[in-house]
């Protein structure tokens, strides 16, 4: 250990000062991908990169947990009704394309999400089984600004969910605030550190 008399305390103050709007301060690699509200376009569309490869176990496991219904939680019972066999519940459904969002963003940078405010016109329009590879497709379908913030927006996503035969099993629209992009006119980093 460094006795206390050879410490020392420095203190480095950057003042950066953007020349016109259009200049920004990148500090990190996730603010230099990031989206704001300014970056989405109503018809734009994004098609996830990966698959979400679906297992008997997994869904049993979640079915069992959080939706004990026999088509989700019971091999036998399942056999016996309209599904002749088990089926995903919804709810994994939805954790999966938010999942699926999440690798997305992984990949190509983070949005300025600062919450989910609603999730509307969830429909399953056909079972998930075992053995399923499910993608999502994401269209931007509305915009507007903030009435009571003007440092935010909201947009509304329309996401859909395909298995590996290209055939539709969930839609659902998401309703997001996000923020919209800083306006750096001058910034002031501190850096300290103890020696």
């Amino acid at each position: 250990m460094i006795p206390p008399r050879f410490w020392r305390r420095f203190t480095t103050t950057i003042s950066i000062r953007a020349t016109k709007d259009s200049d920004r301060i990148l500090p990190g690699k996730i603010q230099h991908s990031m989206k704001y509200f300014e970056d989405f376009e109503i018809g734009q569309k994004i098609v996830g990169p990966e698959d979400y490869f679906v297992t008997k176990e997994e869904i049993l496991e979640f079915g069992r947990r959080w939706d004990p219904a026999p088509f989700h939680a019971d091999e036998e019972a399942a056999k016996k009704t309209m599904f002749g066999g088990i089926v995903a519940p919804g709810a994994f459904l939805l954790a999966i394309q938010t999942c699926l969002m999440h690798k997305y963003e992984d990949r190509v940078g983070r949005s300025a999400a600062l919450a989910r405010l609603e999730t509307n016109d969830m429909r399953f329009i056909n079972p998930v089984r075992p053995g399923d590879s499910l993608s999502f497709e994401m269209e931007c379908v509305a915009k507007r600004e903030s009435q009571s913030n003007p440092d935010r927006g909201i947009i509304t996503d329309a996401i859909t969910l395909k298995n590996q035969k290209g055939e539709i099993v969930m839609t659902l629209k998401n309703i997001i605030l996000v923020a919209k992009r800083p306006s750096l006119k001058t910034s002031v980093f501190t850096i300290s550190a103890d020696l």
